[in-house]
């Protein structure tokens, strides 16, 4: 009688251990803290008992049906080279492949982080003209044109004279 449970807690234990466990990046916080970068992501698992290689697979829905990436991994981790899109919600997960094949593990999900802010374009603003000096302007125009005009009169008259 006392087999039963220790048989039926060892079966338990093989039945929980039956997928890999993975472990980051995980389910972000409501608080929208924790936020994955878009480029350089790293995802990791535990070792499944003597795997040597697994399978891993990123994808945009939870259905697993929109695939970013698939990949074949000799180790416990992955980084993804890509750059994903800005918030955007991502789903993956892993399986062993060898020696022996698994289930898939659970799948995680993750967010990512927001666009950072566009540099706003520098503002050029004109300062309209005070009338102080428009006036001074117009007085400065006046006398250089009525200078000019005076000095093309005498040029003129001269080479009349001539």
């Amino acid at each position: 009688m006392n087999v039963k449970p220790i048989a039926l807690g060892i079966i338990l234990s093989l039945a929980i251990m039956a997928v890999p466990i993975v472990s980051s990046p995980q389910a972000n916080a409501d608080d929208g803290l924790d936020l994955i970068p878009v480029e350089q992501v790293t995802f990791s698992w535990a070792p499944f008992k003597e795997t040597t290689k697994y399978k891993f697979v990123l994808a945009k829905d939870a259905a697993m049906t929109q695939i970013v990436k698939e990949a074949e991994v000799m180790g416990t981790s992955y980084v993804y080279e890509g750059t994903l899109e800005y918030s955007t919600n991502y789903f993956w997960r892993v399986m062993s492949l060898e020696p022996a094949p698994s289930d898939w593990s659970a799948t995680m999900s993750f967010r990512t982080e927001a666009a950072p802010p566009q540099p706003a374009e520098p503002q050029t603003q004109t300062q309209p003209i005070s009338w102080p000096l428009a006036l001074t302007i117009v007085i400065i125009l006046t006398i250089l044109l009525s200078a000019g005009l005076i000095t093309w009169l005498v040029a003129v008259r001269r080479n009349k004279a001539a």
